[in-house]
């Protein structure tokens, strides 16, 4: 069984995939030995399980497998194993007969059949009931598929491509993933390391999602990340790996439109730096009001207001938030509705009724929201 050296573990390039193009990237020197082992394993039969976090891009790698192989001209299938009904494992797999089950009114070829000659990817194989994989094991030790209602069995020329999330080992200690199919489906074993460890490689990628999605919107001139967003982008943690920063960047382009992409830009758990699973309550977004007098308490902790004050009625407090939300934004109604939570249109019918209400009051900030008022 083949495994990647430690060098190539820690230093695997960045895959990606940009505009229609499938394509291994990476800025660190030791891209060369990555596509030198992805080029070794692509000229052989064997399986391969890729291993890795979710969106570090295992299809991807399969993809290049595939395409530097000599199968290249034949199909690429990819099929998420784990999301196929028990029931419907083989026929999906395998194929069926005409009239083998209720419901089959034609024959049908399978999956393994339909890339013969080429590629088979299977994905979060680690995720397969313990049924399914008794029948993946019998495809791959034979060379065979049976079709459901077929009286013979068909030859296949399929290559296997697996991959994972799943810790494979600790599964098969746990009886909970066949050790013959997992020593069957691990000839070649590839890590993809997670985003956060190839830290170098994060704005280069990042660049690349801004020109593709600034093109497909047709923006221009294109936006460009600035500095302190770059800065941004590379302390983040990224738990979803290069397809949350690629979500990251469809979103950041979108809103600065032919802008300048700043850190306001970014979704709120890049520009805070916290995982979108940890953010909390006071560590929103939302700019604090700052026109309030601060908390007086007395001798027993309660707070109480200044001689001078008076509670505000709860109407008067919306509009002072809403109003200091705008203006910490520089005025840019569509970034403050969304940290405030509501559409641009609503903003706009709170701003119309504060000004019809208090045209004073809220004139000067108005005025500077007029040709920042971008739509949603």
């Amino acid at each position: 069984m083949y495994h990647m050296s430690p060098m190539e573990h820690s230093a695997d390039a960045i895959l990606a995939i940009t505009g229609t193009r499938r394509c291994l990237f990476g800025e660190n020197h030791q891209i060369k030995e990555i596509c030198e082992v992805v080029r070794k394993v692509a000229r052989s039969r064997g399986p391969v399980l890729i291993r890795g976090e979710s969106g570090t891009g295992k299809e991807v790698l399969a993809s290049a497998i595939h395409t530097q192989s000599p199968r290249a001209n034949g199909p690429f299938l990819a099929v998420n194993a784990a999301a196929i009904p028990a029931e419907l494992f083989e026929s999906e797999l395998f194929g069926h007969i005409k009239g083998s089950f209720t419901g089959a009114d034609r024959d049908r070829i399978g999956r393994f059949e339909e890339a013969s000659g080429g590629t088979l990817f299977l994905d979060e194989v680690g995720d397969m009931p313990l049924s399914q994989q008794a029948k993946l094991l019998r495809v791959l030790q034979c060379g065979e598929i049976h079709p459901v209602g077929a009286s013979r069995p068909r030859r296949v020329d399929t290559r296997v491509v697996t991959a994972t999330n799943r810790d494979l080992e600790k599964l098969v200690q746990e009886s909970r993933f066949r050790e013959d199919l997992y020593f069957r489906l691990s000839l070649f074993v590839i890590t993809i390391p997670p985003l956060r460890e190839r830290r170098d490689d994060i704005i280069a990628l990042a660049r690349i999602f801004t020109n593709r999605f600034a093109g497909e919107q047709g923006l221009t001139p294109q936006p460009f990340l600035t500095p302190e967003t770059e800065a941004k982008l590379r302390d983040y943690s990224w738990p979803g790996n290069i397809r949350e920063l690629e979500n990251a960047i469809h979103y950041a382009v979108t809103m600065a439109e032919n802008e300048e992409v700043t850190p306001f830009h970014l979704p709120d758990a890049v520009r805070l730096g916290r995982s979108p699973f940890h953010i909390t309550a006071d560590q929103s977004s939302t700019p604090a009001i700052t026109d309030n007098p601060p908390e007086i308490r007395n001798e027993n902790n309660a707070v109480v207001l200044p001689a001078s004050s008076t509670a505000l009625p709860l109407a008067e407090v919306e509009r002072r938030h809403i109003l200091s939300v705008l203006e910490a934004f520089g005025g840019n109604r569509t970034h403050a509705a969304k940290s405030l939570g509501i559409s641009i249109r609503g903003l706009r019918v709170k701003l119309n009724a504060y000004a019809k209400s208090s045209p004073n009051g809220v004139a000067t900030t108005l005025a500077k929201t007029t040709s920042k008022d971008h739509p949603a």
